[in-house]
Protein backbone atom coordinates (compact mmCIF):
# COMPACT_ATOMS: atom_id res chain seq x y z
CA UNK A 1 0.00 0.00 0.00
CA UNK A 2 1.02 3.46 -0.68
CA UNK A 3 2.23 6.00 2.19
CA UNK A 4 0.58 7.95 3.10
CA UNK A 5 -3.26 6.98 2.95
CA UNK A 6 -5.89 9.24 2.52
CA UNK A 7 -6.76 8.42 5.67
CA UNK A 8 -3.79 8.61 7.06
CA UNK A 9 -3.17 12.52 6.38
CA UNK A 10 -6.60 13.03 7.07
CA UNK A 11 -5.36 11.55 10.83
CA UNK A 12 -2.26 13.86 10.72
CA UNK A 13 -4.18 16.76 9.71
CA UNK A 14 -6.36 16.43 12.33
CA UNK A 15 -3.60 15.68 15.04
CA UNK A 16 -1.85 18.75 13.77
CA UNK A 17 -5.37 20.77 14.19
CA UNK A 18 -5.28 19.84 17.83
CA UNK A 19 -1.54 20.51 18.76
CA UNK A 20 -1.30 23.90 17.15
CA UNK A 21 -4.51 24.61 19.19
CA UNK A 22 -3.18 23.57 22.59
CA UNK A 23 0.23 25.75 22.28
CA UNK A 24 2.15 22.24 21.41
CA UNK A 25 3.60 23.39 18.38
CA UNK A 26 7.44 24.66 17.23
CA UNK A 27 9.88 25.62 14.46
CA UNK A 28 11.63 22.89 13.46
CA UNK A 29 14.56 25.41 12.67
CA UNK A 30 13.95 28.71 14.15
CA UNK A 31 15.96 30.74 11.73
CA UNK A 32 14.50 29.22 8.64
CA UNK A 33 10.79 29.57 9.58
CA UNK A 34 11.30 33.30 10.91
CA UNK A 35 12.40 34.28 7.19
CA UNK A 36 8.98 32.32 5.96
CA UNK A 37 6.82 34.64 8.59
CA UNK A 38 9.22 37.84 7.60
CA UNK A 39 8.32 37.15 3.50
CA UNK A 40 4.46 36.67 4.26
CA UNK A 41 4.53 40.30 6.62
CA UNK A 42 3.34 37.47 9.50
CA UNK A 43 4.66 39.23 13.07
CA UNK A 44 3.90 37.24 16.11
CA UNK A 45 0.84 37.62 16.40
CA UNK A 46 -0.69 36.66 13.51
CA UNK A 47 1.72 33.32 12.99
CA UNK A 48 -0.72 31.28 14.85
CA UNK A 49 -4.02 32.05 13.25
CA UNK A 50 -1.75 31.99 9.93
CA UNK A 51 -0.91 28.39 10.63
CA UNK A 52 -4.17 27.68 12.12
CA UNK A 53 -6.05 28.77 8.93
CA UNK A 54 -3.57 27.11 6.71
CA UNK A 55 -4.34 23.89 8.42
CA UNK A 56 -7.98 24.02 8.55
CA UNK A 57 -7.83 24.49 4.47
CA UNK A 58 -5.61 21.70 3.82
CA UNK A 59 -7.08 18.31 3.00
CA UNK A 60 -5.38 14.90 2.14
CA UNK A 61 -5.28 15.15 -1.21
CA UNK A 62 -3.32 18.57 -1.40
CA UNK A 63 -0.12 16.28 0.02
CA UNK A 64 2.62 16.74 -2.25
CA UNK A 65 5.66 15.31 -0.28
CA UNK A 66 7.42 11.98 -1.38
CA UNK A 67 5.51 8.53 -0.63
CA UNK A 68 6.84 7.27 1.58
CA UNK A 69 7.19 10.47 3.90
CA UNK A 70 10.96 11.68 3.23
CA UNK A 71 12.52 11.97 7.18
CA UNK A 72 13.95 15.00 8.82
CA UNK A 73 17.24 15.38 9.30
CA UNK A 74 16.57 19.05 11.67
CA UNK A 75 18.84 18.14 14.91
CA UNK A 76 15.55 18.89 16.94
CA UNK A 77 13.13 16.29 15.02
CA UNK A 78 15.97 14.06 13.17
CA UNK A 79 14.27 10.59 11.73
CA UNK A 80 10.81 12.22 11.80
CA UNK A 81 8.13 11.89 8.98
CA UNK A 82 7.84 15.33 6.94
CA UNK A 83 4.31 15.73 5.59
CA UNK A 84 4.14 18.35 2.70
CA UNK A 85 1.26 19.95 1.24
CA UNK A 86 0.74 22.57 -1.64
CA UNK A 87 -2.71 24.25 -2.12
CA UNK A 88 -4.67 26.96 -3.32
CA UNK A 89 -5.33 29.16 -0.48
CA UNK A 90 -8.48 31.42 0.18
CA UNK A 91 -7.15 32.91 3.32
CA UNK A 92 -3.80 34.03 1.37
CA UNK A 93 -4.96 34.01 -1.77
CA UNK A 94 -1.74 32.34 -3.33
CA UNK A 95 -0.53 28.53 -4.02
CA UNK A 96 0.89 27.87 -0.25
CA UNK A 97 3.36 25.41 0.57
CA UNK A 98 3.11 23.87 4.18
CA UNK A 99 5.96 21.37 5.47
CA UNK A 100 5.60 19.57 9.14
CA UNK A 101 6.44 16.97 11.04
CA UNK A 102 4.62 15.34 14.29
CA UNK A 103 7.36 14.32 16.77
CA UNK A 104 7.47 12.90 20.30
CA UNK A 105 5.34 10.64 22.23
CA UNK A 106 2.53 11.42 24.67
CA UNK A 107 2.72 14.70 26.63
CA UNK A 108 6.16 15.62 24.59
CA UNK A 109 4.48 15.46 21.13
CA UNK A 110 4.60 18.13 19.38
CA UNK A 111 3.64 19.64 15.54
CA UNK A 112 7.00 21.09 13.89
CA UNK A 113 6.36 23.63 11.45
CA UNK A 114 9.51 23.36 8.22
CA UNK A 115 8.58 25.15 5.57
CA UNK A 116 5.48 28.31 5.23
CA UNK A 117 5.39 30.33 2.27
CA UNK A 118 3.80 30.72 -0.88
CA UNK A 119 4.46 27.95 -3.46
CA UNK A 120 7.54 28.62 -5.26
CA UNK A 121 6.99 26.01 -7.61
CA UNK A 122 5.72 22.02 -8.93
CA UNK A 123 8.35 20.24 -7.27
CA UNK A 124 7.88 19.06 -3.56
CA UNK A 125 9.43 20.74 -1.26
CA UNK A 126 9.98 23.82 -2.41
Amino acid sequence: MERPSHKELAGKLTTALGLLESGRWAPANPSKLHANFVEMDLYREEQWSALRDAIIELKPEHYCGARPPQRSYEQTTRGAEMFAFSWDSKRFASRMYLKVALAGYGGSRALYVYSFHPSRGKVAGV
